[in-house]
């Protein structure tokens, strides 16, 4: 199904300007310029890491190269879409080895944490959690969370709730997915299920959720941990809306929550005052 998705946005980027490609360690990344992107030196320029969705094993790397040049195009920033190893090739922790290198490749490159916003969707919203949690002396400016992963424990009682109100999941794909990945952590391991780990210091954090998602409450979970830790958390969960909404541009919500990613993200580019 990822593939026959891949194939079908092929087309939508095809010829698409800005993109060139760089190896970090041992994965490929894809950098996104959008043509308008005013000449600055690295420390002063704005960079968007995105770390894609795809349940830790899949990967529509058109999708996201869509959405990225998108979102770039509309900040004035930099694009980053690292192409981290899956499971269950490479289970936990390769994932967010390749996604913590990334990050740390980029402060080398001179980019300032300080003008760096992470966003990540579903498996790439627990891996942003992660990244986060190593980086804690170069703090990203800020996270945007769109339908988060995070916790393999599966403790929300929306995994059960929604169990037939969910388009994309059941609850028996999360236990096939997680057997593909834990790798024989436990899932309350802080180091695979990032709900459970150190979220002092935690930079301003926008979440997007739906209230007929299985990870609904990862969300709700995740937003008082911020808090609870004394950090800035926005949380918004759209009624009836399917997983990774904002990804789909064709449904009147994404193009809200766009709008909300959007003024969220200027401010913090701008250092002006966060929206509600």
């Amino acid at each position: 199904m990822a593939a026959g998705l891949n194939r079908r946005w092929a087309k939508r980027i095809e010829g698409m300007a800005g993109f060139d490609r760089y190896r970090c360690d041992n994965i490929n990344v894809d950098r996104y310029t959008p043509a308008d992107l005013a000449s600055s030196n690295k420390a002063e320029q704005n960079l968007l890491l995105f770390l894609h969705g795809g349940a830790y094993c899949l990967k529509t790397p058109n999708l996201y190269k869509r959405v990225l040049a998108e979102y770039c195009d509309t900040l004035k920033c930099i694009g980053i879409l690292p192409d981290y190893r899956l499971s269950p090739e490479h289970p936990h922790p390769c994932g967010i080895e390749d996604c913590l290198n990334t990050y740390q490749n980029l402060l080398a490159q001179g980019y300032c944490p300080e003008n760096i916003i992470i966003l990540g969707d579903s498996a790439g919203g627990g891996l942003s959690l992660s990244v986060i949690q190593r980086v804690q002396r170069q703090m990203p400016a800020a996270a945007v969370l769109l339908s988060p992963a995070g916790d393999w424990s599966l403790q929300g009682a929306s995994y059960f709730e929604n169990e037939d109100r969910d388009p994309f999941f059941r609850l028996a794909t999360f236990l096939f997915f997680r057997s593909l990945y834990l790798n024989g952590y436990s899932s309350t391991d802080p180091n695979v299920s990032p709900v459970y780990g150190d979220f002092s210091n935690f930079p301003p954090t926008l979440l997007l959720s739906s209230s007929t998602e299985l990870m609904r409450d990862t969300a709700v979970l995740i937003d008082k941990n911020i808090r609870t830790a004394g950090g800035h958390s926005t949380l918004h969960i759209t009624q009836n809306a399917c997983h990774d909404y904002p990804l789909f541009d064709f449904l009147p919500e994404a193009k809200i929550a766009k709008q909300k990613i959007f003024s969220f993200c200027n401010a913090i580019f701008s250092k002006t005052a966060l929206p509600d």
